[in-house]
C-alpha cells in the first residue's frame, strides 16, 4: 500500500480521538454550579421575563414551578410576553396569573406584543425587550430571561442569583440538564450536542483573560447596569441566537461572564419530534458555532468520517492494518456516543445509531447554511427575514 492510504486511514481515525478527548476535558474544565445553596444576605429584586409564542403545553406548569421558588416572593416578579400566539398561551397565562395572585406569592404580569414590529426579525427578542422594560420599571436588580420549555427545580434562582452575586457576573447563563424523549432527540439532539462540544470555547469562556464566550438562552441572568450597557435586546432585534450575540458582547466589552453547568437547578426538553428539532437546530447552529465556516467545518468532518465508515473499504486496498483501524474508529465513534446516552439518560442503544444521527445533523447544517444564506427563517409558524 502506499503512504498516501496510511495517511486517509490515519486523518479518518483522528475524528474520534478527537472527540473523546475533547469530551473528557469539557468534563473537567466545565464549571458547576455548587449543590449547596449560598447565604444570601440581601436579595435583590429579580424580573423574570417568559416571552412566549405558542406555548400552551409549557406554560401554566412552568408558572406553577417559578411561583413556588425558594426566594423571596417580595423580590420576584414574572412577566410574561405573549408573542402573538395562535394557540390560547396568553389567555392561560392571564387565567394562571389570576388564579396565583395573593399574598406570599410572587406577582405575574402578563404583556401582549401586539405582533411583530417591521424593524425586528427576532419576535422572542423583541418580547424579551418589552418584558425587560416593565421589569426595570419597576426597579428590578437582576433580569433573568427564560424559555417556556424549562423545567426549574425550587432552588434555582436563589442558586443563580447567589453564584451571579458571590463572582460578580454581568451575565450568568445557566445549562440545564437536556431532556431528550422522543426518537429523534435522542439520536439527532444527541449528534448535535456533541458536535456543539467539539466546535464551541468550552474552554475559554469562563476565563476573564481568553476571548471565548458561550450562553444558552433557556437561563440568562443580568445585572441590569450590564444588560443596558451591552444595548438590551433592541440591539439583539435582527440576530438569530441572541444568547451567543450577547455572551460575545460581554466579553468584547470587558466584563464577566460565566457558563455553568447546572443540572441539579433546571431542566428542558428542547424540541419534541424531528419537525419542531429540524426548525429549531436550522435556526440557531450557524449562530451558536459562531459563524458560518465553523458550523460548515464541525458538521463536515463527522460526516466525513461517517461516509468514510463506508467507502473507504470499497475504495481503499484492504489489509489487517485498514481493517483493525476501521474497528477501533468506528468502535471509538459508537463508544462516545454509547457514554453520552448514560450522561443524558437514554437507553444506551441509541449509542449505536451514532453513524445515522452524524448524517443527519449534517443534512440539518446544510439547511442551517441555506437560511444563514438567504436570510429567511421559520419557527412557530412565523417566518421571518433578517435584515
Amino acid at each position: 500500500m502506499g503512504y498516501w492510504v496510511y495517511v486517509i486511514w490515519g486523518l479518518w481515525l483522528c475524528v474520534p480521538i478527537w472527540l473523546m478527548v475533547r469530551l473528557v476535558f469539557i468534563a473537567v474544565v466545565h464549571e458547576k454550579l455548587p449543590r449547596a445553596l449560598p447565604a444570601l444576605h440581601t436579595y435583590p429584586k429579580v424580573g423574570l421575563v417568559l416571552p412566549a409564542r405558542n406555548e400552551a403545553a409549557n406554560l401554566e406548569r412552568l408558572l406553577k414551578e417559578l411561583t413556588a421558588q425558594q426566594y423571596p416572593a417580595a423580590q420576584l416578579a414574572i412577566y410574561v410576553v405573549n408573542d402573538a400566539s395562535t394557540d390560547g398561551t396568553g389567555d392561560i397565562a392571564r387565567r394562571v396569573a389570576e388564579g396565583l395572585g395573593g399574598a406570599g406569592l410572587p406577582c405575574i404580569t402578563v404583556l401582549e406584543t401586539g405582533g411583530l414590529p417591521a424593524d425586528w426579525m427576532s419576535g422572542k427578542n423583541h418580547a424579551c425587550w418589552l418584558g425587560a422594560q416593565a421589569a426595570m420599571a419597576d426597579g428590578a436588580n437582576y433580569l433573568c430571561f427564560m424559555d417556556a420549555d424549562v423545567q426549574p427545580l425550587p432552588h434555582m434562582l436563589q442558586a443563580g442569583v447567589g453564584y451571579a452575586q458571590q463572582h460578580n457576573t454581568a451575565l450568568l447563563s445557566l445549562e440545564p440538564h437536556q431532556l431528550l424523549v422522543g426518537f429523534w432527540e435522542r439520536v439527532v439532539q444527541l449528534a448535535q450536542m456533541l458536535v456543539y462540544a467539539d466546535i464551541m470555547p468550552m474552554n475559554g469562556t469562563n476565563r476573564d483573560d481568553k476571548p471565548g464566550a458561550i450562553a444558552n438562552g433557556q437561563f440568562l441572568l443580568f445585572t441590569v447596569e450590564a444588560y443596558v450597557a451591552l444595548g438590551t435586546h433592541s440591539a439583539m432585534r435582527n440576530t438569530v441566537g441572541e444568547d451567543m450575540a450577547f455572551a460575545r458582547a460581554c466579553k468584547t466589552a470587558g466584563r464577566r461572564l460565566r457558563f455553568i453547568r447546572a443540572e441539579h437547578a433546571l431542566r428542558c426538553r428542547m424540541y419534541s419530534g424531528l419537525r419542531h428539532l429540524w426548525n429549531g437546530l436550522a435556526n440557531t447552529q450557524v449562530g451558536i458555532a459562531g459563524g458560518w465556516k465553523q458550523a460548515a467545518l464541525g458538521s463536515a468532518r463527522y460526516a466525513l468520517f461517517v461516509w468514510g465508515m463506508v467507502l473507504l473499504p470499497l475504495l481503499l486496498p484492504i489489509a489487517p492494518y485498514t481493517v483493525g483501524v476501521w474497528v477501533v474508529g468506528a468502535g471509538l465513534m459508537i463508544t462516545v456516543f454509547t457514554g453520552a446516552t448514560f450522561y443524558f439518560r437514554v437507553p444506551f442503544y441509541y449509542g449505536l445509531l451514532a453513524p445515522f444521527g452524524l448524517l443527519v445533523q449534517g443534512t440539518i447544517t446544510l439547511e442551517a447554511l441555506r437560511r444563514h444564506y438567504t436570510k429567511r427563517y421559520y419557527w412557530r409558524g412565523r417566518v421571518v427575514t433578517a435584515q
